[in-house]
């Protein structure tokens, strides 16, 4: 997000409650998420993460705003924001969970909305030494559907093809340990890029594997193949490093 918000001629109320509106417009796609989390930049996002994050960012910056109006100071800020995902951001989204949301945000959009038209524009445009001005700050909210967009439009996604991988993996010999615990590592990135891992076999004699994994786009896999982190857990592996060959597969009715 910007560090100096910059602004035009929209009603900053207006702003906060467009940036709401679409939020919510993506939100309604998202009951029936397939639980997968979304790696965006350096953070993965969820229906539920999304809308914390919405909802924090508007009731954090209210607070700001009120409390310079009030002439108090501003409480500092210690959210842990986008840098965590709690279990509550991996639980399924329902449409339960969507009314409350457009309960939640619709009504402090509106709280927005009657205090920014009850400031005239002198104060809509007051600096306090550093601190960003109201207007500024509204058009700062802007910025939340970050959040909303990193999950997407689902049903849009829906549309899509999946891709579905079969994965042969061969242990060096004499380095089966050292293998296996890369495979194990390795495979955790996978939700990062939309991956899941459906099945994973290892053969009797510990030399090989089976995986059986899903994207839920050919971006993922790109995304998952260039990540820096399994990069430098191929590094670290060395010579140890296993040999996978990759089908791309299709299912096959049973029977």
């Amino acid at each position: 997000m910007s560090d100096t918000p910059s602004v035009d001629a929209r009603d900053p109320a207006e702003v906060v409650t467009g940036m709401v509106g679409r939020v919510l417009e993506l939100a309604g796609t998202w009951p029936g998420w397939d639980g997968r989390p979304r790696p965006v930049d350096d953070r993965v996002y969820t229906p539920h993460k999304a809308i914390r994050r919405v909802a924090d960012h508007l009731v954090d910056h209210l607070a700001e705003i009120e409390a310079r109006l009030a002439g108090v100071p501003t409480i500092p800020d210690h959210w842990h924001a986008s840098a965590i995902t709690t279990p509550a951001d991996l639980a399924p989204f329902t449409a339960g969970d969507l009314d409350e949301a457009r309960s939640r945000l619709t009504r402090l959009a509106q709280i927005y909305q009657v205090r920014l038209r009850r400031l005239s524009d002198a104060e809509l445009d007051r600096r306090d030494g550093a601190a960003w001005s109201v207007r500024q700050i509204a058009f700062h909210l802007e910025e939340s559907l970050y959040y909303a967009t990193a999950v997407g439009d689902l049903a849009a996604a829906a549309a899509e093809p999946g891709l579905l991988l079969g994965v042969v993996v061969e242990m060096r010999p004499g380095a089966e340990a050292d293998g296996v615990r890369y495979e194990d590592e390795v495979l955790a990135l996978l939700a990062r890029h939309g991956g899941h891992l459906d099945r994973r076999l290892r053969g009797t004699d510990d030399a090989t594997e089976v995986q059986i994994i899903r994207f839920a786009s050919r971006a993922g896999l790109d995304t998952f193949l260039a990540d820096p982190d399994r990069r430098a857990l191929r590094e670290r592996v060395g010579d140890a490093a296993p040999e996978a060959r990759v089908v791309q597969a299709r299912e096959i009715p049973a029977g």
